[in-house]
């Protein structure tokens, strides 16, 4: 009878040879919108190992503002909010960008409409007040002067 005997274990293969290291790619930047009850907000937050930002900002109504971003750095630039407000972003690396439009947000209180709240004396009525006494005074002169009045008790 045969016996078996083990098999001898595979020799060790040669370690794998170190694979070429690629130069990581920048990080990407983060860009943020925000519509507030009274701007629009745009900003970006650019990584350390990222590349300087320069983005345009167009709205439809108004000047033109660019915002530039520098590595490991935020940066933000605002709209005063307007109904029917849009603003296109242009970057480089930045293709078919569609226009951003400012919506009102739902808490956004409306208001009344008023101005600012009357207080204090209305001068109107002062000033006409101070008118009658003076007529009433001279006419009192007047009186006192051709009938030789006498207001003594």
């Amino acid at each position: 009878s045969t016996t078996a005997s083990p098999s001898p274990s595979q020799p060790p293969a040669e370690s794998p040879s170190p694979t070429p290291t690629a130069t990581p790619a920048p990080a990407e930047p983060v860009g943020t919108v925000e519509s507030t009850c009274d701007s629009l907000t745009f900003t970006i937050e650019n990584p350390a190992d990222g590349e300087t930002v320069v983005m345009t900002l167009t709205p439809n109504e108004g000047e033109a503002k660019t915002l530039t971003v520098e590595p490991g750095k935020t940066g933000s630039v605002s709209f005063d909010a307007t109904e029917g407000l849009t603003v296109t972003p242009a970057a480089e690396g930045l293709e078919d960008t569609e226009p951003i439009a400012w919506e009102q947000p739902a808490e956004c209180d409306e208001g009344e409409g008023g101005g600012l709240p009357l207080t204090g004396t209305n001068t109107t009525l002062i000033a006409g007040g101070a008118v009658v006494l003076l007529a009433a005074g001279a006419g009192l002169f007047v009186m006192a002067r051709r009938r030789r009045l006498r207001f003594t008790v």
